[in-house]
C-alpha cells in the first residue's frame, strides 16, 4: 500500500491512514516502507526518511513487481 500511495503521489492518504496502520501495526511488522512512513509523516525525521529511501530502493529491485519502479521509490 505504501508503495502505490508513493508512486501515485497521493500524500494526503500516506499522512492519513498509512501512518495510523503502521503505528498500530508496528510491534508486529516493519519494513523500509513503512519505517519511512513513520519517520517522514510521525517524526519529521527527513535525515531517515532519506536513508529509508535508499533501503525502500533496494526492497523494491528485490519485488518481483516493484522491480520496475524501484529507481522512482528511491528519488
Amino acid at each position: 500500500m505504501v508503495s502505490s500511495l508513493l508512486l501515485s503521489g497521493n500524500t494526503e492518504a500516506l499522512s492519513e491512514t498509512v501512518v495510523a496502520v503502521a503505528q498500530s501495526e508496528k510491534s508486529k511488522y516493519s519494513d523500509a516502507f513503512t519505517q519511512f512512513v513513520e519517520a517522514l509523516y510521525e517524526r519529521f525525521d527527513f535525515t531517515a526518511a532519506l536513508a529509508l529511501a535508499k533501503d525502500i530502493g533496494k526492497a523494491a529491485s528485490d519485488d518481483l513487481l516493484l522491480k520496475g519502479h524501484a529507481a522512482e521509490l528511491q528519488a
